[in-house]
């Protein structure tokens, strides 16, 4: 069968088709990785036959409610109760969504314990409503190609209607930190990489575009460094805590762009995917190799799709991007991640990040 296609024709004449390509273990996938938009553009017309009919239209029902489509929600819950849906199901289904809505909520307000909490418990939900378990899933991807693309189509739309830099300043003045990465054994793991690179390579020199509130800095050991960040509140709190420190500068983007700088090593750690607007991802990507004299690390996942759970949150091929934009830079090493990304655990305890290392070309 082909693998451009999610859906087929009629299997015999006379019988109802339905989507062959689309599994339930596909369609827990989605759940697990908070792919929402994927779920909700699951064409319930092709579901009348499947023989997962009944738990396919609870998780569309799930992936409707958590994007907001309350209606559609409603629908895809009314066609599982006319095929059979029992009650304890329809309660699993909505109790799981709203456990996923505590555990973003609690990831934001910086509650890790309380995140993994509602993560396990919507986990253990699904896996009494599907039967598939979340243990048996390692990397965050969409299931068939018909639902990545309604994915990326839906992430690109909602980047029209968002402002990352408004997002970021609102949510360090109001408290909010840099994210579960920049803490705990994540960012031990990073700054380990970090330091063994500058020292191997005696690294006099450091800018890092997008440093956030400088709970990661604390972890590195740099002789020189530069901080920039769009948040003004994020260069606050860095200038604050490192306020004796003079191997220290930080900039607000607006005074960086006033005065470009350039280091021997220019960093981004967990940056790209929180740029959802297109046009400020190409910016930035111009502006991190302008600003790096001899090498480039990337640490980010590399995958066009990622988890849909956040508005904050987009997939991007940057690799394809460096190819096509920056040739005269090459990726001469790759490091993956301790940690990688497990639906089992809460965004405090694994990354979808890994590390990307690139050096202008002789």
């Amino acid at each position: 069968m082909s693998g451009t296609r999610s859906t087929v024709g009629i299997e015999s004449e006379g019988q109802p088709r339905h989507d062959q390509t689309l599994t339930l273990k596909q369609a827990a996938t989605c759940w697990y990785h908070g792919e929402w938009k994927a779920l909700s553009h699951i064409d319930a017309g092709l579901l009348a036959a499947h023989p997962d009919r009944i738990r396919l239209a609870l998780l569309q029902a799930g992936g409707n409610a958590q994007c907001g489509n309350l209606q559609a929600a409603k629908s895809s819950l009314r066609l599982a109760r006319q095929w059979g849906a029992t009650t304890l199901q329809l309660a699993q289904m909505l109790a799981a969504g709203v456990h996923r809505q505590l555990d973003s909520a609690s990831t934001l307000c910086g509650a890790p314990s309380k995140a993994q909490y509602h993560c396990d418990t919507s986990q253990k939900l699904i896996l009494a409503l599907t039967g598939v378990p979340a243990t048996t899933i390692t990397a965050p991807a969409c299931p068939s190609p018909a639902m990545e693309a309604a994915t990326e189509q839906a992430q690109a739309l909602a980047a029209q209607r968002f402002c990352s830099a408004e997002y970021w300043e609102q949510r360090y003045r109001s408290g909010g930190h840099s994210g579960a990465g920049s803490q705990g054994k994540l960012a031990a793991f990073k700054a380990a990489v970090v330091n063994a690179f500058v020292a191997r390579n005696q690294i006099l020199s450091v800018i890092e575009l997008g440093c956030g509130d400088g709970m990661q800095l604390q972890l590195l050991h740099i002789p020189r460094y530069i901080g920039v960040d769009v948040s003004p509140a994020a260069i606050a709190r860095c200038q604050a805590l490192f306020a004796e420190d003079s191997t220290k500068t930080f900039l607000v983007l607006e005074d960086f762009l006033c005065a470009p700088r350039t280091a021997t090593l220019a960093l981004s750690m967990d940056v790209l995917f929180h740029l959802v607007e297109d046009q400020v991802f190409d910016t930035y990507m111009y502006r991190l190799f302008a600003s790096a004299e001899q090498y480039v690390i990337i640490y980010a996942s590399d995958a066009p799709v990622l988890q849909g759970k956040a508005v904050h949150v987009r997939g991007r091929r940057f690799t394809t991007w460096i190819d096509d934009h920056r040739p005269d830079w090459e990726l001469y090493a790759f490091r993956q991640n301790n940690y990688p990304y497990r639906i089992l655990h809460s965004q405090s305890r694994s990354s979808f990040s890994d590390f990307y290392f690139y050096r202008q070309r002789s």
